[in-house]
């Protein structure tokens, strides 16, 4: 990316639908390569598609976020809307650990800015709550990185309404990531509505259940 671009701002406009980076790591779809996974990026910011999520854990070495950066070259910082997630990360033998601490979430939101090659995320999830740790603790965290200008807003995934409503109660939230399209639609009962009446959008992890 430009690096005299490195301002906090936003697109004029998010586009509505977003590109979900997940796949691009090669992880559950085999046979990506690093061009693929480029190219797609690239294919969708041409397209108009600015919206693109990713994550710490997405790769074992992070590479959604490397190939979101190569695709990024040349291109204006502020064309695009970078959602990254920590508090997810990959062990020997592809074990998936969830870790809260509010260190390992600072360390992850460093590390994920330096692959994708900017100053400054537009939004940043907590990925999942850890069991371990109260999840105000973890929010308290992410409430820190907003501060500093790590992120320009702050949202969470994989939660249910009552721990998102404690991780409001600690951080400014702006949005929140789950599973909702036409066969799950269990958060219309009293997590969408809740959502709306706090003016937290709800971005949708599985729009098309998966494919």
């Amino acid at each position: 990316m430009t690096t005299e671009e490195s301002a906090p701002t936003a697109p004029a406009v998010m586009s509505r639908l977003g590109l979900g980076c997940w796949p691009l790591s090669g992880m559950t779809r085999h046979g990506i390569t690093r061009d693929d996974a480029v190219a797609t990026v690239a294919a969708a910011i041409d397209a108009g598609i600015n919206h693109l999520d990713t994550a710490y854990c997405y790769g074992e070495q992070g590479e959604s976020e490397r190939a979101i950066c190569s695709a990024m070259k040349g291109r204006r910082r502020e064309t695009v809307f970078l959602a990254s997630k920590c508090g997810i990360h990959w062990e020997a033998g592809r074990q998936q650990t969830v870790d809260g601490s509010p260190q390992r979430l600072v360390r992850e939101v460093e590390e994920s800015l330096r692959r994708l090659g900017t100053d400054h995320l537009d939004l940043l999830y907590l990925h999942a709550p850890d069991p371990a740790i109260p999840v105000e603790e973890s929010a308290s965290a992410l409430a820190k990185l907003l501060d500093a200008g790590k992120t320009r807003s702050v949202g969470c995934s994989n939660v249910t309404l009552e721990q998102l409503q404690l991780f409001a109660s600690v951080c400014p939230t702006s949005a929140c990531q789950m599973p909702y399209n036409m066969l799950q639609r269990s958060l219309e009962e009293r997590f969408l509505p809740w959502c709306q009446e706090q003016s937290i959008g709800l971005v949708s992890s599985w729009p098309l259940m998966k494919g």
